[in-house]
């Protein structure tokens, strides 16, 4: 068999009503085998009759290389809600239903959350959006076929449509990474799944490598501890959307000597919120 990308449904209900495409599926089900450690006495023998089976975990990444369709997909899934053309934070995460073709069978996924996003932008490629899923329970149906649905081809968004403004200056950068993480707590109880899923709290980091300039160095290397608004404007020249983050902090940093070649700025920061709850990120469509 030769692997490629994975068609998946995707919805808020059961049968999913959503076409969606992944560069990569790693979703499993697991269960570990659970064994009393001194359950005989006298023999080095373990016997199959003390073992039970274990709770079902069910976890993986998604990744995708995202379209304006998917986009407006996957957003809400991933812990922003929409306000006409704008996708803000929201304290509540909600879960989806997933079911992925798999050649001779299908694999459903109940109860699926995202712990985290991973948006990279890499110099001279596409940008891809990491999903890591934690669902709830896994089936593989025996009968029945997979839901007709509509898939899209579309196109994506790149570092090189890209730019990036800091305190309201313009700078060139070479890749960038976005991760929002939500720090699900998956709670088994007394149930042999994970039955509850919550989210603890939530943290936005930003990645940035800068060719070194003069200028980028005086306003990147010593920031204001109060941080400033942080913008990047990304198009597929239909489409742009625009990330901001009024409260982009950089700690103190320096630069990395590499020989002769380009030598680069190599920054970490947190997206913080400004005003009020849940104003560390907005995405606003154009």
């Amino acid at each position: 068999m030769i692997g490629s990308k994975t068609k998946f449904g995707f919805g808020t209900a059961d049968p999913v009503d959503t076409g969606l495409v992944a560069e990569s599926w790693g979703l499993v089900s697991t269960r570990e085998h659970l064994e009393p450690p001194n359950a005989l006495r006298g023999t080095r023998s373990r016997f199959a009759g003390n073992v039970i089976e274990g709770p079902e975990r069910v976890a993986g990444p998604i990744e995708f290389i995202p379209g304006d369709t998917t986009l407006a997909a996957i957003l809400g899934w991933c812990g922003f809600t929409l306000s006409t053309a704008t996708w803000s934070l929201t304290e509540a995460l909600t879960s989806r239903y997933l079911e992925a073709y798999r050649v001779s069978d299908r694999q459903k996924i109940s109860g699926a959350y995202v712990d985290g996003v991973t948006i990279r932008m890499p110099k001279g490629g596409l940008w891809s959006w990491g999903l890591d899923v934690i669902g709830q329970q896994e089936t593989i149906p025996g009968s029945g076929s997979f839901p007709s649905l509509t898939f899209p081809i579309e196109k994506g968004f790149a570092l090189h449509k890209t730019t990036f403004t800091y305190g309201g200056t313009a700078y060139k950068v070479s890749d960038v990474t976005i991760s929002i993480r939500h720090f699900l707590d998956a709670e088994l109880a007394n149930d042999d799944y994970a039955s509850l899923i919550d989210a603890t709290d939530r943290v936005i980091g930003v990645q940035l490598s800068l060719p070194y300039t003069s200028d980028a160095a005086s306003d990147l290397l010593r920031p204001s501890v109060a941080g400033a608004s942080g913008v990047f404007a990304t198009t597929d020249g239909t489409n742009t959307y625009t990330f901001t983050m009024p409260k982009l902090q950089f700690p103190r940093g320096a630069v990395p000597i590499n020989g002769r070649g380009r030598q680069f700025l190599q920054l970490s920061g947190t997206a913080r919120a400004s005003s009020a709850a849940n104003d560390e990120l907005t995405i606003v469509k154009s």
